[in-house]
């Protein structure tokens, strides 16, 4: 007896695409949503390694001048920086990078490449615009590098090391401390 061949009908392969196009309509915007939850964590933990950076920063007084500063633009004793969170990788002291954070982090501008889908800047002023001065206060903001895609909080931080997380929209990187006690679209604390 011989057996036919047979093989998969049209409406047999159709229910198989249509299948996996349920299971890739869910599946791919779950995987989406992780990896922002992923970045937004990241970004985080990078915030509280930069306070943490400051902190060593400050204890330590690289310059040997007696001052205790924390890592900010501009000239402290005999260091010259240009922004905080760049400076605690790149600060020389007897010809060594002090490297209190890495290079990725350190290269996370908004005109280079984004450490975890964010980007980092100094904040330059308080939230009433008086500018801080670099040598006794610092904060720092991470934006998402592209919104909704990479992440959707924007995270700040300042001297006393909470990191506040707000939905900024697509707004660009904050220069200025934002009012964290605000009522309307409240400034989260991140635990």
């Amino acid at each position: 007896m011989l057996r036919s061949k047979k093989g998969f009908t049209l409406i047999e392969l159709m229910i198989v695409v249509a299948i996996i196009a349920v299971i890739a309509a869910i599946a791919i915007p779950n995987l989406l949503r992780s990896k922002m939850a992923a970045n937004e964590a990241a970004a985080i933990a990078a915030m509280r390694c930069y306070a943490g950076a400051e902190n060593i920063f400050h204890r330590t007084d690289y310059d040997g001048d007696g001052v205790l500063e924390y890592a900010g633009p501009g000239q402290q004793g005999s260091v010259v920086t240009h922004n905080s969170f760049v400076a605690l990788n790149t600060v020389q002291i007897n010809g060594q990078n002090i490297e209190l954070i890495d290079s990725a982090f350190a290269g996370a501008t908004t005109s280079a490449t984004p450490k975890a889908g964010y980007y980092f800047n100094d904040i330059a002023s308080d939230n009433q615009g008086n500018a801080y001065n670099a040598a006794f206060v610092y904060g720092l903001c991470a934006n998402p590098g592209q919104y909704n895609r990479t992440g959707l909080n924007t995270f700040v931080i300042d001297i006393q090391g909470t990191v506040y997380q707000r939905d900024q929209g697509s707004t660009n990187e904050l220069t200025a401390f934002p009012n964290t006690a605000a009522t309307a679209n409240p400034w989260i604390v991140c635990e």
